[in-house]
């Protein structure tokens, strides 16, 4: 809930456009409407940017970017505008929920808006 509150409030082409209010669906479940998205395309490019991004966060939440992590993630933003921008944010809502538990090591959260990465559920749980 609180990742789509961010997105709502957030300008940032990374993460999704949510439409509506989150309803509870069950007592654990709750739903709200998403921008149809298209599957993340796996392909060397696209997996090694992906691995870039998932040795940043590593190297963030352990309080040390390897050099060589930062300058390989620096240019991943030059390709993805505006992706250093929304990591800030995920790393603020993070702190504020009290976790390190990143969901962005495989392909499944996330997808693509044409060729722009759209983050679609970046925790844990």
């Amino acid at each position: 809930i609180r990742f789509v509150e961010l997105a709502q409030s957030t300008n940032n082409v990374h993460f999704p456009i949510f439409r509506g209010k989150v309803m509870k669906v069950t007592e654990r479940y709750y739903a709200v409407r998403m921008e149809k998205l298209s599957p993340f395309k796996v392909n060397n490019r696209s997996e090694y940017d992906r691995r870039i991004l998932d040795d940043y966060i590593t190297d963030t939440i352990n309080g040390f970017v390897d050099d060589d992590v930062k300058k390989e993630y620096e240019e991943l933003c030059v390709r993805q505008p505006g992706l250093d921008e929304a990591m800030k944010k995920l790393f603020e809502l993070a702190d504020k929920l009290n976790t390190t538990s990143f969901d962005l090591g495989t392909t499944e959260n996330i997808m693509l808006r044409g060729k722009t990465w759209v983050i679609t559920d970046p925790f844990f749980g």
